[in-house]
This record gives structure tokens, C-alpha cells and sequence, in this order.
């Protein structure tokens, strides 16, 4: 008995040891309190990720909205805001996450809100474009920010007076934290939780998430070549034939890949004539020019940064099945092609050196 006594202790101390590994070290300074801005089709992941970074790293989380309606958000559940506008604490931190930015980008109440909460923080972190938002109370005036990679360009537009760049996740400009899309909402509240409570703490808080947290880089698809095409083109290719599946999609800041299967009753060079038309129409590339090749075409073009670029698209016939064809599109740098290859060594090293 006595031995199944000392055993069922050793489980509970044992449980209990593991219990306070997987905890925040203890810190004696004050809970640091986080308002989190939600709104009609507020994207989930934008304020769900910072929400679980700030609480596990023990911080007071709180949610914020116009009243204290129900809140509809991006994946169709409703969350049930806190706070009001009239009743929210001051915060340490205050988040503005995107989604349906539209409307209350525009929204006096909730602008005046960010801008009176604002003055009391210690920082203000936009995810994805919620960044417009924060553009339009003017906080971003005179700063470098980012945003999700499809709306880099925009920001521009919307804000000249802020420096809008694509190949940084997060963007600290003092107080004014702004994030990329989505995940990188989760890197801006670690790097915060860094800022506020240390390095050492942050990294503990990714290891119990369980997340590849890189605090000096990390996936910027903003940079990528991947901008360049056009967004959504799956949906797009719906129009001149069905796609079965999207073969591939890869590549880095100087490069982009990506090919599907179809089914389609039109000759491949059709095909590629509809596509390329289309292609050609989307504002960025301009008129192909066709190659000699009768399934291929090509387009020749500069970024909005003046980087020069081609762009190829070709149109394969799959052997042993008369209505599938491979779809290839491809973005490449010219300054890359252009690049002069190394000098080859004239004699042979001597045996023994590296």
C-alpha cells in the first residue's frame, strides 16, 4: 500500500512540475492590459492569433467594439465584445485587426476611439489592413508601416505620407507596431511581448505555442515574386475551363512558378489566346507578344518599383487525355538574367589547397 501511496505522489509532483514548465515564468511587474478592436467581418485569425500570443504570455486581453452587440466575424461565428466604446479600460497595447475594413476605416466612432486609446498606449499594432485603418486616423503620417502583400500597392495610394514597404513582416516604428496578413499578426504580437517583457519571455511564449516564431525575418510574401500574378487566378481560369488542379506554386523575391491542370474541349492555342488575353487586361503587363511557338506568349514589363520583368505563359497538351491541358505561367527578374556569369578559373588549383 505504502509503495502505491509513494508512486501516486510521484505522479502529482511530477504532473505538477510539467504544469509550471508549460506556464510564462512568473514576473512581479504589473499585468500589461490589451484591447483588441472588433468590428462587422473582423478577420478571425488577425485578432484570435495576438489574442492567444498576449494571454499565454500573460498579459490581460480584452475585446473592444462599437457596443456590446454580438460581432459577426470572417468565418461566420459571432463573439460577444467586452467592451464598448463607452466602457473600455485604457490598454497597454491596442490592436487593430483587418477584414471588412471598408466601412469603419471610415467610421468617426471608431476612429476618435482608436485615436483617444492611442494616446494612452504604450503601442498601437495593426494586422493585414487594418493598417488602413490606422492610416486614416493619421497615426501612420510620416512613418514606415506594411501590410497583407496584396494591399502594399494600395496603401501607397491611401497613404503617401506614409512609408509603405514589402519585404519586412513586421514594422516597428516606436510606438506604431503594423504587421503583413494573417500569421504575421501572431510575429507582431510576439515581438511586442519581446519589447514589453523581453526577448527571453517572447521566445518562451512561441515555444509553448508551438510556433516558428523568427524574430529577424521570416515568410514576407510581400516581396516575393508571387505579387506579380494575378490574385485569385485559379477563380480566374474558371472562365475559359475547369480546373481540376493546381499542379504547383513556388519561388522567391526574384521568381514565381505556378501550374495547372484543366480540362477544356479548346485547342491549346485557343486556350492560351483567352488566357492570354486576359492576362494582358489585368493592369499590369500590358499586350503579349507571341513567341514562335504557337502555345507560348510572353510579356515583357516593369513593377510599380521600376524592376524589369517577364512574364511566360504556355499551354501543354497532357498525353493520353484528349481534354487536359497544362497551364504554366511564369514571372522571372530581368535584372537577374541580365547579371554577367563568374569568370571561369584559367588554370587548375594546386593539389592540397582548398
Amino acid at each position: 500500500m505504502k509503495t502505491a501511496w509513494r508512486f501516486a505522489l510521484l505522479i502529482v509532483s511530477f504532473v505538477s512540475t510539467l504544469a509550471i514548465a508549460q506556464a510564462p515564468p512568473a514576473t512581479a511587474s504589473p499585468s500589461r492590459k490589451v484591447a483588441i478592436l472588433l468590428f462587422d467581418n473582423v478577420e478571425n485569425i488577425d485578432f484570435t492569433g495576438p489574442m492567444q500570443v498576449f494571454a499565454v504570455a500573460g498579459f490581460d486581453v480584452f475585446t473592444v467594439a462599437a457596443d456590446r452587440r454580438p460581432v459577426g466575424i470572417s468565418s461566420g461565428m459571432k463573439v460577444l465584445p467586452q467592451y464598448s466604446f463607452a466602457d473600455a479600460p485604457d490598454a497597454d497595447v491596442v490592436v487593430i485587426p483587418g477584414g471588412d475594413t471598408d466601412n469603419v476605416m471610415m467610421d468617426k466612432a471608431t476612429l476618435d476611439w482608436i485615436n483617444v486609446k492611442a494616446s494612452h498606449a504604450r503601442h498601437v499594432m495593426s494586422v493585414c489592413n487594418g493598417a488602413f485603418i490606422l492610416a486614416h486616423t493619421g497615426l501612420l503620417d510620416g512613418l514606415t508601416a506594411t501590410t497583407t502583400s496584396g494591399n502594399v500597392d494600395a496603401l501607397r495610394q491611401h497613404s503617401p505620407g506614409t512609408s509603405v514597404v514589402r519585404d519586412r513582416r513586421v514594422v516597428d516604428a516606436g510606438k506604431i507596431i503594423t504587421t503583413g496578413g494573417f500569421l504575421a499578426g501572431i510575429d507582431g504580437a510576439l515581438h511586442l511581448v519581446a519589447r514589453l517583457r523581453g526577448n527571453g519571455h517572447a521566445q518562451f511564449v512561441a515555444q509553448t505555442l508551438e510556433y516558428d516564431w523568427r524574430p529577424d525575418g521570416g515568410y514576407a510574401p510581400a516581396a516575393y515574386a508571387l505579387r506579380l500574378l494575378p490574385m485569385y487566378l485559379d477563380q480566374k481560369l474558371e472562365n475559359f475551363a475547369q480546373v481540376d488542379k493546381v499542379i504547383s506554386s513556388s519561388g522567391n523575391a526574384n521568381r514565381w512558378n505556378m501550374s495547372f491542370l484543366l480540362t477544356t474541349q479548346a485547342p491549346a492555342a485557343s486556350l492560351l489566346t483567352q488566357i492570354g488575353s486576359m492576362l494582358s487586361s489585368h493592369g499590369k503587363w500590358g499586350e503579349a507578344v507571341a513567341t514562335a511557338e504557337s502555345q507560348k506568349m510572353e510579356w515583357a514589363f516593369q513593377d510599380v518599383d521600376g524592376k524589369p520583368w517577364i512574364a511566360t505563359a504556355r499551354v501543354d497538351h497532357v498525353k493520353g487525355n484528349d481534354k487536359q491541358q497544362l497551364f504554366t505561367i511564369e514571372v522571372k527578374s530581368r535584372q537577374n538574367l541580365n547579371r554577367k556569369k563568374p569568370a571561369q578559373p584559367t588554370s587548375r588549383p594546386i593539389r592540397g589547397q582548398v
